[in-house]
């Protein structure tokens, strides 16, 4: 996959060309994409020298555990955010930085994996890019990445849809998948929404601060995909409470059909103890030592348990 690519009227020319080969094939109409290694202190060093950003600022955006968010330094930009796609484990879902200026635009991932040469050859418009530049770029770069978080939030939504259909399983194997599901569910929708929502700020403050620096670069983001992916993961939010709390009462509801089963087993069992230990007294009974006693005490046991036992069933209680 290519590191670098330089786009010249709005059409690739360049790609895999060295960072600090790239202000030499600059000029009129040509703006570059360059992948950098947040890990490289070379690679970092050129990326502030491609977009102006200080070194030093550069280096504090990396800064291990940063929160997603945006920096405007006077008309350049960098934004911190993750990659979600919902074929990727969303715990560790891979940083992502964004270095922007007028002719160069600069990404630091930490995933190598992460295609963004591909993606932006392939989904840029090459009139756009040729009036725009890197807000083209910066386009097609968020673009993608929102539409990465919505896939993300419909396999998010289907997956409630499985476990709802197992919710009313009464297997101890599908009870305890449908609580380690909804668990993992919420934590990639939590981990989600931590995207989501300060890009949606940065795409705000974008749009706040372009026009003062002169630049189209606020223009065509994915604000109104990003509002109504706001409302989907609210929606999936409450849905996912909707089944941890369907689940906790059924889990109390067959907890309560346990007790009153054991509560009516337990009085028929009564039955033949009381009759047994009437019998089990040391001082004489009637029919003791006799065929008779014995056949008495056996049938008083048997029919007592046998009502005791069609009583109960009759109320549902076994």
């Amino acid at each position: 996959m290519p590191r670098s690519v330089v786009f010249r009227d709005g059409h690739p020319s360049e790609e895999d060309v060295a960072p600090d080969r790239v202000p030499e094939l600059g000029g009129p109409g040509t703006v570059a994409w360059v992948a950098c290694d947040p890990h490289s202190s070379g690679d970092l060093d050129a990326a502030a020298a491609l977009t102006g950003i200080p070194r030093d600022r550069v280096g504090a955006v990396l800064a291990p555990h940063r929160r997603d968010r945006m920096w405007a330094f006077d008309g350049r930009y960098a934004i911190h955010t993750h990659v979600i796609r919902p074929d990727r484990d969303e715990a560790r879902a891979p940083r992502l930085v964004v270095l922007v200026s007028t002719d160069a635009l600069v990404t630091c991932c930490d995933t190598p994996d992460v295609d963004l040469g591909a993606v932006l050859t392939s989904t840029l418009d090459a009139g756009s890019l040729a009036r725009s530049g890197t807000a083209e770029i910066l386009r097609g770069l968020l673009q993608w990445l929102v539409t990465g978080y919505q896939e993300t939030a419909l396999d998010i939504d289907e997956r409630i849809d499985d476990i709802e259909e197992s919710l009313f399983s009464e297997s101890s194997t599908a009870i305890d998948r449908v609580q380690r599901d909804t668990h993992a569910l919420q934590r990639r929708l939590v981990l989600l929404r931590r995207s989501v929502l300060p890009l949606r700020e940065d795409i705000a403050e974008l749009r706040q601060l372009a026009p003062r620096a002169g630049t189209g670069i606020g223009d065509h983001l994915p604000v109104r995909q990003l509002d109504h992916l706001l409302t989907l993961i609210d929606s999936l939010r409450e849905m996912l409470v909707s089944v941890l709390s369907t689940n906790l009462n059924l889990q109390q509801n067959r907890l309560n059909r346990t007790m009153k089963k054991l509560t009516g087993w337990a009085a028929v069992i009564a039955i033949p103890t009381f009759v047994t230990s009437w019998y089990g007294m040391n001082v004489p009974m009637p029919g003791q030592f006799r065929l008779w006693g014995a056949l008495l005490a056996s049938a008083v046991v048997l029919a007592g348990a046998v009502v005791m036992y069609a009583i109960f069933r009759r109320k549902d209680w076994l």
